[in-house]
């Protein structure tokens, strides 16, 4: 795949949130305590939460009571789903979770003209909060979620939903996120993707894999550049 029109950045980019802009792990981690609490059982620990995340909050809760010891039926998971996210809503979003050099990164795309949106699995109204909480909202201009669109990531369709609200193309466009869902959704999108490393997978396995890693935010405009210069010279694939 290559950039079309020779663009020496991109037309957008779409981060995803959780693992990605900000360590929300500790207050979803913290919320999924007060849950089971609730519902008396036992706590799970934090680096089983983060294992939960990236599939939506159907999934996270299914992992997240299967760790705990019990299996939820179809009544109980949409029980349980209003109480968490009422729960979840109670906990404010700290400025101090947002990853080192995120705000700088954000900020330096969005002045050098590049259209810059989140999808995420998080539903819509939740990712919103978060971003508004912790000060990254303006700097957006399209936040998907996981119930924004009729399907979620790995499906294509919240990014190319996002891309059409920046009126961006996808060839032109970069995909950063922290699982392996959005590879396959970005690949699927024909978006440039770059996988970030400190987030919440714990290895990068199979065949889908980033077009480049990033070990940092920072990172991350480094690897961008390099994406689209190689695009340029056509040896980007």
């Amino acid at each position: 795949m290559a950039v079309s029109g020779g663009l020496r950045q991109p037309e957008a980019i779409l981060l995803d949130l959780d693992g990605t802009l900000i360590d929300s792990a500790p207050d979803m981690h913290e919320a999924a305590r007060r849950l089971l609490e609730q519902e008396g059982l036992p706590p799970i620990g934090l680096d089983a939460l983060k294992r939960c995340i990236g599939d939506g909050m159907a999934a996270l809760l299914q992992r997240v009571f299967a760790e705990a010891g019990k299996n939820l039926d179809a009544a109980e998971a949409v029980r349980v789903r209003e109480t968490y996210l009422d729960i979840y809503a109670a906990i404010p979003a700290s400025p101090d979770c947002v990853y080192p050099g995120v705000r700088e990164f954000l900020q330096k795309q969005k002045a050098a003209g590049v259209k810059l949106g989140v999808c995420t699995n998080k539903i819509e109204t939740a990712a919103r909060r978060v971003l508004r909480q912790t000060g990254l909202a303006p700097l957006l201009g399209v936040v998907v979620g996981g119930d924004t669109a009729s399907d979620k990531k790995p499906s294509p369709l919240p990014l190319l939903h996002a891309l059409a609200s920046l009126q961006a193309q996808g060839e032109n466009s970069v995909m950063i996120g922290d699982h392996i869902n959005d590879v396959l959704a970005a690949r699927a999108a024909r978006m440039h993707v770059i996988g970030v490393t400190y987030g919440y997978t714990e290895e990068w396995a199979g065949p889908a894999q980033p077009h480049a890693f990033a070990a940092s935010m920072a990172e991350c405009g480094k690897a961008v550049d390099a994406l689209f210069a190689a695009s340029q010279q056509n040896n980007f694939a």
